[in-house]
């Protein structure tokens, strides 16, 4: 199994996830032989025990992304819909105020909101990331639909209609 780990390429620390992700003990939870990739970003802890890289281009981070099996990402909402609509599994950890690892603490309503949703897995608690893994490998989840295929589809459904609405009107003509 692989793990990849990201924190985002904003300049706030997030030591803490790399920091637990760096010592978790996954063999305990997951039958296969465990690979975890951190791609740490600002943060001034630097991993002894897992393969780790400062920053990724755009194409190298959605690469992590499409060989990984579970995603653990920070509580943004652009990590959290890439891994997402490429059908990974995500644990997302919600950055902190109190931790300075964001200006606020609005990563913990929208984990929360797309853990309600079915969409992923939330760790509040990161002396449970293992079981939070865990539980996203056997726990099932919903499939990501973008906004923009339902836009589309509406703005498709009604040319339709109004297609058929012209071809009444010129018929009763």
């Amino acid at each position: 199994m692989k793990i990849f780990g990201t924190t985002g390429s904003r300049s706030f620390q997030f030591d803490r996830m790399v920091r637990a992700l760096d010592e978790a003990d996954f063999s305990s939870v997951v039958s296969d032989d465990v690979e975890v990739h951190v791609q740490i970003g600002s943060s001034t802890y630097i991993p002894k025990n897992v393969e780790w890289i400062r920053f990724l281009s755009r194409d190298e981070f959605l690469d992590q992304i499409k060989c990984a099996d579970i995603v653990v990402t920070h509580g943004g909402t652009g990590a959290i819909v890439s891994a997402i609509s490429s059908g990974k599994k995500v644990v997302a950890v919600p950055r902190l105020a109190s931790f300075s690892e964001a200006v606020d603490d609005h990563q913990v309503e929208l984990v929360k909101q797309f853990e309600q949703m079915k969409l992923i897995r939330g760790c509040f608690d990161l002396s449970r990331i293992v079981e939070d893994v865990a539980r996203a490998v056997s726990e099932e989840y919903r499939p990501y639909r973008s906004n923009t295929e339902a836009i589309l589809k509406s703005i498709d459904e009604f040319i339709q209609l109004e297609v058929i609405k012209d071809g009444r009107r010129r018929a009763a003509q």
